[in-house]
């Protein structure tokens, strides 16, 4: 019994021990490990009218997949008063790959009232490289995306 006892010990110092691996540093932001993830990424842009003017008021941050073994979640969120935005998308289904980089292209999606009853959409494409949950986050940007006023 004893023997078995010091193989858990080992294998709980060995757990702790990694955990240094995901240590923080000041102001970092981490992962989010709730609701069951297997991973996230965080997608920053900015959203514009043509002329360069920040689209204070647009909705930002929907991420879409065309892939049946994953699953992601994000929330969209209306950008600052400068078009910036900054989500965090979770991954809700399928884990990392065996072998090779943890990324996952998609779609990301901002919106904009232009009247009472239209509103236009804009994707940018992006490869998102996801983290697990703790670690440090990854961010992608999708630079800047302009849509037009009416």
């Amino acid at each position: 019994m004893l023997k078995h006892q010091r193989v858990v010990l080992f294998l709980a110092a060995g757990l702790l021990g990694s955990c240094r691996l995901f240590e923080p540093e000041a102001g970092e932001e981490r992962c989010a490990s709730q609701y069951g993830t297997t991973g996230c990424a965080v997608v920053t842009g900015r959203v514009v009218f043509p002329t360069g003017e920040p689209r204070v008021g647009a909705i930002a941050g929907w991420v879409e997949v065309q892939r049946r073994d994953v699953a992601l979640q994000s929330f969209g969120r209306e950008v600052d008063a400068d078009g910036r935005f900054r989500v965090q998308v979770l991954r809700t289904q399928g884990g990392p790959p065996a072998t090779g980089e943890d990324t996952v292209s998609a779609l990301v999606r901002v919106a904009a009232r232009v009247t009472a009853d239209t509103t236009y959409v804009r994707s940018r494409a992006a490869v998102l490289r996801f983290r697990p949950a703790g670690a440090p986050v990854e961010v992608t940007d999708v630079g800047t995306i302009a849509i037009e006023a009416p």
